[in-house]
């Protein structure tokens, strides 16, 4: 009698099922993760932006740099569509609203600037937006919103709100750029 042959392994057949399965499965995966990606990112400059703006605001409220030349707001200015921002000081008591592009040393003084946003992403603004701080109570002179968002994005942004007591938060709700 003739014993049968055994054969241990898989057929083609059955490894190209599993190949198929899995390309689909992947195919289907990926929009998501890209989605997830995105979303930790926008979270990520969220986080960033807060924290500096938190240190801006305790640098105001130590009085940095406030005894030597006057001092009486700090900064941080943000560009339209740009990945970073300024971090400056202000000897203008009158009008700590004026957001300009230039530095000087009569009325606001550079002093660093930020790392990068991750990734791609920007602050969203059509204008010029600076935050100030009072040196005296580490209050917030013009309160308002933040957006960040990736480069010419039209939705999917979000928000660091700020306002006049110097609470700042970030809200995690996507919204439109503009």
């Amino acid at each position: 009698m003739r014993k049968a042959a055994l054969y241990y392994g898989f057929t083609m057949i059955e490894l190209l099922i599993v190949v198929a399965i899995m390309s689909i499965l992947t195919g289907a995966i990926l929009p998501g993760f890209n989605s997830y990606v995105t979303n930790q990112n926008l979270r990520q400059a969220q986080e960033q932006i807060k924290n500096d703006l938190r240190s801006t605001q305790i640098k105001a409220l130590a009085g940095s740099f406030s005894d030597d030349i006057n001092v009486k707001y700090w900064g941080v200015h943000f560009r339209p569509d740009s990945g970073t921002y300024d971090y400056f000081t202000s000897l203008n008591t009158t009008d700590p609203i004026l957001c300009t592009d230039s530095y000087n040393t009569t009325t606001y003084i550079l002093r660093s600037v930020s790392t990068k946003l991750p990734s791609d992403l920007r602050y969203t603004g059509s204008s010029h937006r600076c935050v100030f701080f009072n040196n005296d109570n580490g209050d917030i002179v013009n309160t308002g919103a933040v957006i960040v968002g990736a480069s010419g994005a039209t939705s999917n942004c979000r928000r660091v709100e700020m306002n006049g007591p110097g609470r700042i938060i970030i809200n995690l709700t996507n919204m439109s750029c503009s």
